[in-house]
């Protein structure tokens, strides 16, 4: 299938950019035959199988191709809407979330997720909306009821419009009020690097997780984030701070994060002075990125509670590793 970009916004970046969507346009036979956006025109971008000169809306219209993926899903409307009042045919107008779905099948494998009942650690998160869509139902733990990311306003949760299953309001690390093997899968993004002792937290994630159940981690790549000047967190050096039970209040890697933290790549955080004081709280507020973790981490992490990986990929700006939970692991 012959596809025309439309967009060249930071989540368009962040897909031009990964060797996996490379790859997996090139798989599912996709073809991308021009990228245009009105803002960049002239602008060289390599994409897919080939590189391109950013067009204009104008090209965009003119252009031959079988669709027109537009990157933003919070615009879509408002986009597709001008381009068919140029003359675009509705049909042809696609969200290039749909293609990444259909990409990203190839590390999830979303029909394992077809009417199972699983819980999140964290989250909402935007990269598990079609496990949300397909699955029986999904519970949350969060770790307070009011957080930088969420506020607890029922007892439900909710994955865009739907409604998924309950909120239990507990640490990671602590989920004693849940029985063994009880789900089907464990869902955890952007999560496992807030945490202090992030064995402790997976030990639990697997206990609740059934024989057979699929444990879902996704955590940054440090490379594309505020973190990139920080070393990777060897597993050797998790063990020792599992079987010293470091607790979530620790602050041992504060002086580390502060000196080599990538300030503006972070304008949230309101320069050094502002994430220090912030830091200082990381027990209230769990902003501070404890850890940072490579594929060799996340493979040391699963193989330890014998959860055998099954899929491992970058996708933008995360790490994704998808695993299977033995008959007997060690928890």
């Amino acid at each position: 299938m012959n596809i025309i970009l439309y967009g060249t916004g930071k989540r368009f970046r962040s897909f031009i950019d990964c060797k996996f969507y490379a790859e997996a346009l090139k798989r599912h036979d996709y073809h991308v035959v021009g990228v245009y956006d009105k803002a960049k025109a002239g602008e060289r971008v390599t994409v897919g199988n080939g590189s391109f000169v950013v067009g204009t809306q104008a090209d965009c219209v003119q252009g031959a191709s079988d669709c027109i993926a537009i990157t933003s899903d919070k615009y879509f409307d408002e986009i597709a809407g001008e381009l068919t009042a140029l003359g675009v045919a509705r049909e042809r107008l696609i969200k290039l979330s749909e293609i990444e779905t259909e990409l990203e099948d190839d590390v999830y494998t979303f029909q394992r997720f077809d009417g199972r009942y699983g819980i999140e650690i964290g989250g909402p998160s935007h990269c598990f909306a079609e496990i949300y869509r397909r699955c029986r139902g999904c519970d949350d733990v969060n770790f307070s009821a009011d957080t930088v990311w969420w506020k607890k306003k029922e007892n439900v949760y909710r994955g865009g419009t739907r409604t998924l299953g309950k909120v239990f309001i507990a640490d990671a690390v602590d989920l004693s009020m849940i029985a063994d093997a009880k789900y089907d899968f464990v869902l955890s993004s952007n999560n496992l690097e807030h945490i202090a002792n992030p064995l402790k937290a997976v030990a639990e994630f697997v206990r609740i997780l059934k024989p057979g159940g699929y444990l879902v981690i996704v955590v940054p790549f440090k490379e594309k984030t505020f973190d990139h000047r920080r070393p990777y967190t060897a597993f050797e050096h998790l063990l020792e701070d599992y079987k010293r039970d470091i607790g979530e209040d620790d602050l041992t890697h504060l002086p580390e994060i502060a000196a080599l933290h990538d300030y503006e790549m972070d304008p949230p955080c309101g320069g050094r002075e502002n994430f220090l004081r912030r830091s200082k709280e990381n027990f209230k507020n769990r902003c501070l990125h404890q850890h940072v973790f490579s594929e060799e981490t996340l493979r040391g992490i699963y193989d330890y509670f014998q959860v055998e990986v099954l899929s491992f990929a970058c996708l933008g700006a995360n790490l994704v590793c998808v695993g299977e939970r033995a008959a007997k692991s060690m928890i």
